[in-house]
């Protein structure tokens, strides 16, 4: 293993597990298979951890940008391990990662790949070294490249050039440690930084803002920087940077359809202050929802993304949507029709209240056989079923041909 030059084992490390992507998750990597291989994405860090600060470094988007960082950077960091030796190499290569990841998630926060801030550090490195002490010429070409790759990183779409620059200080920085003080100071340093790296994302908070979807009755407490993806969809946000929307959705029913388990059977149950049901269970698509019952209002809070990122779905939708606080869907006031402000109370499972509403109803549409019948509609299921009996017939009478009317007498005959 002495032989072996830590150098080849990080190109071979790279090669393998980018390729292992690609094979995986096609060529090239998208926004979702990229989070999905391990890449940084700014949702990922909050949810999974710091660790992609460390894997989005092996892996590359295509061919092309994987070529663009091992040609130059190989000879480069084989340099480095012949002039500082295997601890500053592999130590180097930590912080540059977790360093200049973390610099350009602080920047802008979108989804990264590459191996590119390993490659920056290692011209910082080389740089910091008086020109004697590299071969004759190479300091140079490594001045005149380091200034075309920076110019090229902000020329350039979709680079992340925040982390280019962060891994052209950190290896500057080591470099400097490494040419003035003793040999084990500068590895030292940079188990440091990879720590300190490491440790933002697990101490950094998400800001969220409250959201509430028009006529749906809740609301949310959204990562700020979701967005509404079209004027045609109020219901819905969308993260930034990844295919991935909450969308929020509210039908009702005219009886009481209990949630139960779920479809299967198995789904498990949610207690949410305000409702009377709630479980998790997956939409026909397979996106991960919360199901949720407050009287005859059934309402769905999923959050949709492609297949690569069903498992980022389900920990979104269990971390930051699981306590929706609750409203009315419909607006009422102190002018609205007794009968509509009944209907609604009847919705939410206010009992009380919308008993009381539908008799002032009645006395003021006695002859209505709807207000009868949504009277009895809400005996049936909640009260009185010998009361909800009489109020079928009293609305069966008012309107023989009602079918509603005559089927709900029917099964409140039946023993």
């Amino acid at each position: 293993m002495r032989s072996i030059p830590i150098t080849g084992v990080l190109g071979v490390a790279v090669l393998v597990i980018s390729a292992t992507a690609w094979l995986v998750w096609g060529l090239p990597l998208q926004a979702s298979t990229a989070y999905a291989a391990g890449g940084r994405t700014a949702i990922g860090l909050h949810l999974d951890g710091p660790w992609a600060l460390i894997t989005a470094g092996f892996l590359h988007r295509d061919i092309q940008h994987l070529l663009w960082n091992l040609l130059p950077g190989l000879p480069l960091l084989f340099l480095l391990e012949r002039r500082y030796g295997r601890p500053f190499l592999i130590t180097l290569t930590l912080a540059a990662l977790t360093m200049g990841l973390l610099g350009g998630h602080l920047a802008d926060g979108k989804t990264a790949v590459g191996f590119s801030p390993v490659l920056f550090a290692a011209l910082g490195s080389l740089l910091s070294l008086p020109s004697r002490r590299l071969p004759p010429g190479l300091s140079w070409l490594i001045r005149v490249y380091a200034a075309f790759a920076l110019i090229a990183s902000f020329r350039m779409p979709e680079v992340d050039e925040t982390s280019h620059v962060v891994g052209l200080l950190v290896g500057a920085g080591l470099g400097v440690v490494a040419n003035h003080a003793e040999r084990w100071v500068a590895p030292t340093l940079a188990v440091h930084l990879t720590v300190a790296a490491m440790a933002v994302p697990m101490i950094q908070g998400v800001e969220r803002v409250s959201w509430t979807p028009p006529l749906q009755g809740l609301s949310l407490a959204l990562p700020v920087d979701w967005r509404q993806p079209s004027p045609q969809a109020p219901s819905s946000r969308c993260a930034s940077a990844l295919d991935l929307c909450v969308e929020v959705d509210t039908r009702t029913t005219t009886r009481v359809v209990p949630l139960g388990r779920g479809l299967d059977g198995v789904a498990p149950t949610i207690f949410l202050e305000g409702a009377d049901e709630a479980i998790l269970e997956p939409d026909e698509a397979g996106h991960p929802c919360l199901q949720i019952r407050r009287g005859l209002y059934h309402q769905w809070v999923c959050v949709r993304s492609p297949p690569p990122l069903r498992q980022l779905a389900h920990k979104v939708l269990e971390r930051w949507f699981l306590s929706p606080s609750f409203s009315r869907p419909g607006g009422l006031d102190a002018e609205t029709d007794p009968l509509l402000a009944a209907l609604e109370e009847h919705r939410l499972g206010r009992i009380v209240q919308a008993r009381g509403l539908y008799r002032k109803a009645m006395m003021q549409r006695p002859h209505d056989a709807k207000v009868h019948f949504l009277f009895a509609l809400l005996e049936a299921d909640f009260g009185d079923r010998l009361q909800a009996r009489t109020l079928a017939r009293q609305a069966v009478h008012l309107d023989p041909l009602h079918p509603a009317g005559q089927a709900l007498l029917r099964e409140l005959k039946a023993p």
